[in-house]
Order: structure tokens, then C-alpha cells, then sequence
């Protein structure tokens, strides 16, 4: 068959199995929030709640077994990984998922040469920067963990590009029952290993066997074509022209996110740094939550929609459910790790107040990023991933060095807080005028933070 054939089958045997018709269909254009909605965010819930519910029965289980070092040198490696993730991110899902035609067979090959040849690319780096890092944090282990670790950058690189149809798409199902299964597998393969031969492998094994399992049930999805390496140039330079933002922004956002433990591992021991991510692990889950409900259903709908009406709706929605974890971790924080960890990690219960204070300013800010995307805006994004990593580490690195740890975490939570103020004149620049949830929102998270002094007084920070 010639290949001009070939490529209009392929196309049309796309556009049956993932139509944007079915979009209008749904409903999702209209500024009510219907049940078609309400769907895809029962199925990014399950998605990232589902994550975090089996993140925890991990950590649970896990802390149980190997000591709080394997923890701490992990807490290393995963730092190291995300960022040579976001420092190389050129937004090749996020410009499937904007895209307003219909990608062609030519524009998802090439998204997928781009992604391999970053994977690989990632990895090689790593391998390099594994002895001097090793060299520099003075843990002899992370040259050989660091480029075994890595590996799991290649195999992402090579999933098939229908993970990211499927989202443009909102067609969750699949994709949860694929990231859910994967997860609990490679769980699975760390818990065993540890029970056997208790040390930093059994995590990093575990981490390699999910991410083989996510790459192989990746070609089982809906809306495949024959991949293959490919260069078109007419869709190399739109991804390129839309992604070269995202790169900048994921860069900043990512010194943003991990700031805190790059400083910090520098200069406390492994147990300590492995109390500290426990506080943090819970922290975060709230904003992975919200982030990843975000970008699975949030981005895809405002894409086609764009509406300030509709962006204020779905907020309003994600921001009151996250006041359920928050309410949790700031009033009772204490109580939950003494209930679900032994005596080893009980500071970390003082540290998850704290923390969760920082991660509620940041939920308002994860919450904005869409609207900026959707409307092809990955400049102010970047802008304001730039104002985030500027405001956070000037907090962390005054507030540590007048006060030591406890001025450290107050610099965290004084830098999230005020990059709420770039968000605002962003959101306004793209027209969006503040309500006030936010307002309500931070009055409700500074309520629970009042029960929790009430309860517990002031929180031990001492490690």
C-alpha cells in the first residue's frame, strides 16, 4: 500500500476512535457543570487520589522494613529524576492536549522521536552526574543507584503518544486502570524485595518494574498508530515554538518544588532528611492531588473552552475539596504520624503543620496554571514558575540563615504566600477577575491552623 494511504488510514482510523465532536456532545463547552464533567473528575480523582491512597500504603509498609537512610538517599535520587524531567521538558503532551486540529500521524510520530530522544538523552546525563554527585553530598551510594535509577527516563520516553489522546480527550478510564495497576505492581516488587534484602535496591527495583509495566500497557490504549522515528519539520517547529516556555517554566517550577530538600541534604543527615520527607510526602499529597486533577481534566476542558466562567467554577470545586486533606494535616498532623509511624519519625508530625501551610498557598497558585496554558499563554506561565522559584528560595535561604531550620520552614511558607501576588496580576492581565474564594479559602486553612495550636501548641520542629 503506498504511504500517502497508509498515513490517511491511520488518520481516520485516529479520528474514529478519539473525535472531538464527542467533546461538544458531552457537554463540556456549556458554562454548567454537568455530568459528563463531573465523570472525567470522578476519573482523574481515582487517578491521583489512587496514587497517593497507594504512595501511603508504601511508605507505611516500607518504613516498617528498610531505615529511615534508604528513605533519605531515595529522597536524593527522586529529586535528581524530576528535575532532569522538568529541566528537558519541551511540553510535548501539553501541546497534543492544546493542539485545536485534530494531531496527524506525522505531528505524533513526531512528538514521540522528540520524547524518546529526550529519555535516552536524560539517562546519559545522568550516568555523568552520578559520581560527582555522589562526590558533592558525600553518599558514596548514589553512583551506582543514581544511573540504575535513571534507567526508568528511557522507558517513559518510549510510551506511546495515545497516553496523551487520551487525556486530550478525557478518557480517563483507561488511563487510571493503567497508572493505578502499574503503581501497585511496582509496590508490590518493592515490598518484596525489601522483605528479603532491606536496603535502597528494593525501591529502586520497584520504581524500574512500574515504570516497564506503564510502558507496556501505554501501546494497549485506545487511538494507536504505527509509531516510528520521524521528523516533520512543519510539526517539529509547532512543538517547539509552544513548548520552549514550558521548558523554562517546568525548570523554575521544579528549583521551586524541591528547593527545600536540595538545601537541606546538603546538610542533614539521611534520617533526618528521611523524617523530613515523610512531612512532606503527606504535604505534597495535596498538591499533587490538585495539580494532577489540574492538568487531566482542568487544562483539557478550558482548552476548548476558555471561559472565566467556567475556570472559577471548576476552582471552586477543586479548592473546597482540598480543605478536607488540609483540615486534616494542620489540626490533627501530630496524631496521624504517631498513629501510623513508630517512634523514630513522630518529629515529622510538627514538621506537617507547618508544611501544610505552604501547601495550601500553593494549591491556589497550581489552580491558576491551566487557565494560562489553554489560552496558549506558556510565557506567563513561565513568568510565574520564575516568580515562584525566586520568592521560594529567597525564603528559604534568608529565613535558614538568620534562624537556622526553624527560619527555614518559615521561609517556605512565607514564599508560597507571596507568590500568590504574580498570580493575581497574571490572572488579571488574562482577564480574569479574582473572586473571593481565595480569600475564603485562606481564612478556612488559617481556622484549622488555629485548632491545631489549640490542640497540640506550637509544633516541635526539632529533628
Amino acid at each position: 500500500m503506498p504511504h500517502a494511504l497508509i498515513e490517511r488510514k491511520e488518520a481516520m482510523n485516529l479520528a474514529k476512535t478519539v473525535t472531538l465532536p464527542q467533546i461538544g456532545r458531552l457537554g463540556l463547552l456549556r458554562s454548567r457543570l454537568d455530568g459528563a464533567f463531573l465523570r472525567c473528575l470522578i476519573a482523574g480523582g481515582l487517578n491521583t487520589g489512587g496514587a497517593q491512597v497507594i504512595r501511603l500504603a508504601g511508605n507505611l509498609i516500607l518504613t516498617r522494613i528498610l531505615f529511615p537512610e534508604a528513605f533519605g538517599l531515595m529522597a536524593i535520587v527522586s529529586v535528581f529524576l524530576v528535575g532532569l524531567e522538568m529541566f528537558s521538558d519541551v511540553g510535548v503532551g501539553a501541546s497534543i492536549v492544546h493542539r485545536k486540529a485534530e494531531p496527524s500521524p506525522a505531528f505524533l510520530r513526531t512528538a514521540w522521536t522528540l520524547q524518546a530522544i529526550r529519555g535516552t538523552g536524560l539517562w546519559l546525563i545522568a550516568c555523568a552526574l552520578a559520581w560527582p554527585l555522589a562526590r558533592i553530598y558525600g553518599k558514596p551510594e548514589l553512583a551506582a543507584v543514581l544511573p540504575v535509577a535513571s534507567f526508568t527516563l528511557v522507558l517513559m520516553g518510549f510510551k506511546s503518544t495515545a497516553v496523551h489522546l487520551v487525556s486530550r480527550h478525557l478518557r480517563h478510564g483507561p488511563l487510571t486502570a493503567i497508572d493505578l495497576s502499574t503503581a501497585v505492581f511496582g509496590l508490590a516488587v518493592s515490598i518484596g524485595l525489601a522483605a528479603k534484602h532491606p536496603s535502597v535496591w528494593a525501591l529502586v527495583t520497584g520504581g524500574l518494574a512500574a515504570a516497564v509495566a506503564n510502558l507496556a500497557a501505554s501501546w494497549t490504549l485506545p487511538g494507536q498508530i504505527r509509531h516510528r522515528f520521524c521528523w516533520d519539520r512543519e510539526s517539529a517547529g509547532e512543538l517547539i515554538r509552544f513548548g520552549r516556555w514550558i521548558l523554562l517554566a517546568t525548570i523554575f517550577a521544579f528549583i521551586a518544588t524541591n528547593g527545600d530538600r536540595l538545601l537541606l541534604g546538603k546538610f542533614l543527615t539521611l534520617e533526618q532528611l528521611g523524617i523530613y520527607t515523610v512531612a512532606f510526602f503527606f504535604s505534597q499529597s495535596v498538591n499533587l492531588f490538585v495539580s494532577g486533577l489540574a492538568t487531566r481534566v482542568l487544562f483539557p476542558v478550558l482548552s476548548r473552552s476558555g471561559s472565566s466562567t467556567d475556570f472559577h467554577r471548576y476552582r471552586r470545586l477543586l479548592l473546597g475539596g482540598s480543605l478536607l486533606p488540609l483540615a486534616v494535616f494542620l489540626i490533627a498532623g501530630p496524631w496521624l504520624i504517631e498513629f501510623l509511624y513508630d517512634d523514630r519519625y513522630l518529629p515529622a508530625g510538627g514538621l506537617l503543620q507547618i508544611l501544610s501551610f505552604g501547601a495550601a498557598a500553593a494549591v491556589l497558585r497550581v489552580l491558576s496554571e491551566p487557565l494560562l496554558l489553554a489560552r496558549g499563554d506558556s510565557r506567563s506561565r513561565m513568568i510565574l514558575s520564575l516568580c515562584e522559584a525566586g520568592l521560594l528560595l529567597s525564603g528559604l535561604a534568608i529565613g535558614g540563615a538568620l534562624f537556622g531550620l526553624p527560619g527555614f520552614l518559615a521561609g517556605y511558607v512565607a514564599g508560597q504566600f507571596l507568590t500568590l501576588i504574580p498570580t493575581r496580576l497574571l490572572l488579571r492581565k488574562a482577564g480574569v477577575e479574582p473572586t473571593h474564594d481565595s480569600a475564603a479559602f485562606i481564612g478556612m486553612v488559617g481556622l484549622f491552623g488555629l485548632l491545631g495550636w489549640i490542640l497540640h501548641g506550637t509544633p516541635t520542629i526539632a529533628l
